[in-house]
């Protein structure tokens, strides 16, 4: 994970997690943030605990497919889950936050 984070802009998290082929259902993702106090998140206790506000958006990548996923907290949260469609495709999933409709995964990376 501290690779992939490397590769992704300053405000970026990500988490990958070995999947198995996406089925026709909603996904529920589960997303904690490492992140600085430049982020949307709520920084709390001096700057040691980073929350997920409500309404947190990411964006999630399979392969090719990806798509928006919400935080389903109405309040803020050390741990949020994160709602969206069903992806495509096989293997690991890669996340990115802040939401961005203009990022792309190659599978490898995400730009």
């Amino acid at each position: 994970m501290i690779g992939a984070c490397a590769a992704l802009l300053a405000t970026a998290c990500t988490q990958k997690q070995e999947m198995p082929e996406a089925e026709a259902t909603q996904l529920t993702i589960r997303a904690y943030q490492e992140g600085s106090a430049g982020t949307r998140t709520l920084v709390q206790d001096g700057g040691t605990q980073v929350l997920w506000e409500p309404a947190d958006e990411i964006k999630v990548f399979r392969g090719a497919s990806s798509g928006k996923f919400v935080s389903q907290n109405t309040s803020p949260v050390a741990v949020a889950e994160f709602q969206g469609g069903s992806l495509s495709g096989t293997g690991l999933l890669w996340g990115l936050y802040p939401y961005r409709s203009d990022a792309a995964s190659d599978g490898v990376s995400v730009t």
